[in-house]
């Protein structure tokens, strides 16, 4: 179990390798330990491992579930290095948790027709060719419900770029806020959003 519970902790971090995988051979060991080294921060509860795997793989409930119960064994064995590790996952999960309740909220409300656009569809979707590809990159993570330092910290750039690439996008588009800007990437296929660094 060591190699996998090794590979879990690069895919929670990275995204490869395949997290579904590793989730699905270290799930009948949920309730034990992993140490997987001799460093004192390379292992901690399985479940605090399925818990990042299932975050990478969107299963967000599942993750906050296992994170609980990861951090129960990890303060039973007192190792402070775990206990922060899966408290930092507990912190992401929550964080990605929201960004889903709100990005479904925005597109409720867009499908509902209670968020008004400023301009005509068939302008608003020419004007999409009129964003540059890293403009798109905001707009969906804008859309996703993250904030600009969020959003400066997924695209490694500083916060006021963040601002200058929302305002300019709102320009571009006629838009008058970031809830009509998601409104408007949700009627869009602009395709996934860039991964968000952790």
């Amino acid at each position: 179990m060591q190699p996998v519970a090794y590979w879990a902790q690069v895919a929670t971090a990275l995204g490869i390798p395949d997290p579904a995988w590793l989730y699905d051979r270290l799930a009948p060991h949920a309730g034990e330990l992993a140490i997987a080294g001799g460093a004192g921060d390379c292992g901690g509860a399985v479940d605090s491992l399925l818990a990042g795997l299932a975050w990478r793989l969107g299963r967000l409930d599942e993750a906050a579930e296992h994170a609980q119960a990861g951090l129960a064994l990890d303060t039973r064995v007192g190792s402070q290095i775990w206990i922060n590790r899966t408290k930092d996952l507990i912190n992401r999960i929550a964080a990605a948790r929201a960004h889903v309740h709100t990005r479904d909220q925005i597109a409720a409300a867009a499908h509902a027709g209670t968020v008004s656009a400023a301009r005509p569809a068939e302008a608003v979707t020419a004007a999409a060719f009129e964003l540059s590809a890293r403009e798109l990159e905001v707009a969906r993570l804008v859309a996703d419900g993250l904030s600009n330092p969020a959003i400066a910290s997924a695209l490694f750039i500083s916060v006021p770029t963040v601002k200058t690439h929302v305002s300019h996008i709102l320009a571009k588009l006629g838009l008058e806020s970031r809830v009509q800007l998601a409104s408007w990437v949700a009627g869009h296929d602009l395709g996934p959003a860039a991964p968000v660094r952790t």
